[in-house]
């Protein structure tokens, strides 16, 4: 019965850990429409909308998607 469990958790890991990437890189993504920054330019944006673009920037990036999928499985 253990090895039936152990290979639905793999199963599931791959699903799952792109769902997560997914949710964390939307809220990332709008973090500047919450803190209302969305038209000002890069320049006069706060410290927070930078630090989100930026990680949106890593997060929307093929290679963080191919690195998830590789760890999970």
């Amino acid at each position: 019965m253990t090895r039936g469990h152990d290979r639905l958790c793999w199963v599931a890991a791959g699903p799952v850990a792109g769902v997560a990437l997914g949710a964390v890189d939307s809220v990332v993504d709008h973090v500047p429409v919450w803190l209302g920054e969305v038209g000002t330019a890069r320049a006069e944006r706060g410290a927070g909308s930078q630090v989100a673009e930026f990680a949106s920037l890593i997060l929307d990036a093929g290679w963080a998607w191919a690195a998830a999928s590789v760890r999970s499985g």
